[in-house]
């Protein structure tokens, strides 16, 4: 769970659609910040349309300050399940602290889709506005909008890593999930280690998890 502060954009409620959160008001920090910082810049994976409303797929790249040889292309997307709003605006702070600190981004390219599943994000559901999961739903020739270009995003950028953020309501903590017991033991046990010193840690899923990538 993310703490509301003054520097985290909040859930605000469109007044024309009363029960529907606002794509705009949460984009909105991200946008400005492409105007402003240098690393930064915005643009769409493209638009589709849910009945008489018309959507697009936000993409915020950062380029770090080069640190020779070709940068490191990393993929953050959150919001894939629209009733988890947490990892959209921890992304949307990440984002900013790294414009305040863009050394910290030495040598990595960082494309980050904020709200993966507009509609569901609007009405505060998991599935989509169509009633799909789209988790379940890359790489199985769907006919969702979302899933399309978000897979012609994957195959044409060639990620060295992807991130997907989640929030888990039925967790007393903060878990990943990796493949593989190297990026379990390298990558995933320093990321959580870090992590802890803000959010509490389910040390029952993170055993889960190792055991699990230990037989992989």
């Amino acid at each position: 769970m993310i703490a509301p502060s003054l520097d985290t954009p909040q859930l605000v409620t469109e007044p024309q659609r009363p029960r529907r959160r606002s794509l705009a008001a949460v984009i909105a920090p991200l946008q400005e910040l492409a105007q402003s910082s240098p690393h930064c810049l915005t643009n769409s994976l493209g638009d589709f349309r849910h009945g008489n409303d018309f959507y697009s797929l936000a993409r915020f790249i950062f380029d770090g300050p080069p640190s020779g040889g070709d940068a490191i292309r990393l993929g953050v997307f959150a919001g894939v399940h629209g009733d988890e709003p947490a990892g959209t605006l921890a992304l949307v702070r990440f984002l900013r602290d790294l414009a305040e600190n863009p050394e910290l981004a030495a040598g990595y390219r960082i494309c980050a889709y904020p709200i993966c599943n507009p509609t569901g994000f609007e009405d505060n559901t998991r599935h989509s506005r169509q009633g799909k999961d789209l988790n379940r739903e890359f790489w199985r020739a769907s006919d969702e909008p979302e899933v399309y270009l978000l897979e012609q995003e994957l195959w044409t950028h060639g990620f060295h890593g992807i991130v997907s953020l989640h929030s888990d309501d039925t967790s007393e903590g903060l878990y990943g999930f990796v493949n593989g017991p190297d990026l379990s033991k390298d990558l995933l046990e320093p990321a959580l280690w870090a992590a802890e010193k803000f959010l509490h840690r389910n040390m029952a899923e993170y055993r889960t998890v190792m055991s699990i990538a230990s037989n992989i």
